[in-house]
């Protein structure tokens, strides 16, 4: 799936949940009654934020911003549900 980080963004903004690959792993973006979180196969990798820009701002992977990983080509999007 072709995809551009505004349209992740906007995806978001609608209460869209993200799945993506990193390192041939499965992740997500997901939006629970508490706020929005970070997963990896159902587990909670961070606590929930209020706003998915929180969300965006705080995520570290490898001790890198989700978008630095996407702008480097390094984050395949699977799906936007």
């Amino acid at each position: 799936m072709e995809t551009n980080f505004d349209e992740i963004e906007e995806a978001l903004m609608m209460n869209r949940e993200i799945e993506f690959l990193y390192k041939n792993e499965l992740y997500a973006f997901v939006y629970h009654q508490k706020g929005w979180c970070f997963v990896n196969k159902s587990k909670n990798l961070t606590p929930y934020y209020e706003t998915n820009k929180e969300l965006l701002q705080n995520v570290r992977i490898d001790d890198q911003t989700f978008k630095n990983l996407f702008d480097l080509g390094l984050i395949e999007i699977r799906q936007i549900l």
